[in-house]
């Protein structure tokens, strides 16, 4: 797929969030109850037949769905305003949050089932809220043709405008994308499990945060070039992508001392059991205070 080298990697990346939604999007409309979590256009059509009574199709899950899909929006897109962060971070950020939250609902749903009325809102409300957050930051990625949960202008483009082979190959796989996640979708509901696609959707979500975190290095267009990281979480993950190393030696660290602790303190442990037969000097019986606060 040929795309602008200003958007580096993220068009791949993207094409795997739409075959996410295609996973998450079949889960919910085969077993939560002809419902989208993702596809807004259709729960408002849905929700235009239950308020006319017909279809058997329920007010309450049709609601739920567009309310839950609109509080996400809101918050990834509050979150992703005015941050000056490198693209492959925030959406590193933001999917790492999603896969968090599919792999709730995929708990929920492999343990209690979607039998209960209960149990099919309340993955109804997680799942429209992770992909609200999703669509949100994708529409401040700003990548063309990719939103990664409406296709209605994207197949609209790919026969009605006059456009380079390139462009209208990433709107075709960007269909396929969607259509490939789905059928898999179809295919673990019937052969594997009642949870299979959404497990699924969790882990390609974590492996894809992993990849973009490495691969954060690639020197892709800010959002806002003129203006500094503003947040914590922000300069954390350009740590992450500019030195893997650091993070090892920090956790081998912080290991270090742990041990170094704790030997320290089962030594204390068998001198007070067995005061006359330690061979230690006295000094050692207690932690100076700046080899504690080290320790700590």
């Amino acid at each position: 797929m040929t795309a602008d080298r200003s958007h580096g990697p993220l068009p791949a990346f993207l094409v795997c969030l739409t075959v996410v939604t295609g996973l998450v999007d079949a889960f919910s409309y085969l077993s939560l109850g002809h419902v989208f979590v993702a596809n807004m256009t259709g729960n408002v059509v849905f929700l235009g037949f239950a308020l006319a009574g017909v279809g058997e199709i329920s007010i309450v899950a049709s609601l739920l769905a567009v309310l839950a899909f609109a509080l996400g929006a809101a918050a990834g897109g509050r979150w992703s305003a005015g941050r000056a962060v490198h693209r492959g971070h925030l959406l590193a950020a933001s999917t790492s949050v999603q896969a968090g939250v599919v792999l709730v609902a995929s708990v929920i749903a492999s343990t209690a089932g979607v039998a209960g009325s209960t149990v099919r809102l309340m993955l109804i409300g997680l799942l429209a809220l992770a992909m609200g957050g999703q669509n949100a930051v994708v529409r401040r990625l700003a990548v063309p043709d990719l939103t990664t949960t409406v296709l209605t202008l994207t197949v609209t483009g790919l026969v009605a405008d006059t456009t380079s082979q390139s462009v209208r190959g990433r709107r075709l796989i960007s269909v396929l994308a969607m259509l490939g996640g789905a059928l898999m979708g179809g295919v673990l509901l019937r052969w594997v499990a009642l949870a299979a696609p959404l497990w699924l959707a969790a882990v390609l979500g974590l492996f894809f945060v992993v990849a973009v975190v490495l691969m954060a290095s690639t020197p892709w267009v800010l959002l806002q070039p003129d203006q500094e990281v503003r947040t914590e979480l922000d300069r954390w993950f350009l740590t992450v992508a500019g030195s893997v190393d650091a993070i090892t030696a920090g956790v081998l660290l912080a290991l270090a001392r742990r041990l170094r602790r704790t030997l320290l303190v089962l030594e204390l442990a068998v001198r007070s059991l067995w005061p006359a037969r330690s061979s230690f000097p006295s000094s050692q019986h207690s932690l100076p205070s700046s080899q504690s606060a080290w320790c700590r």
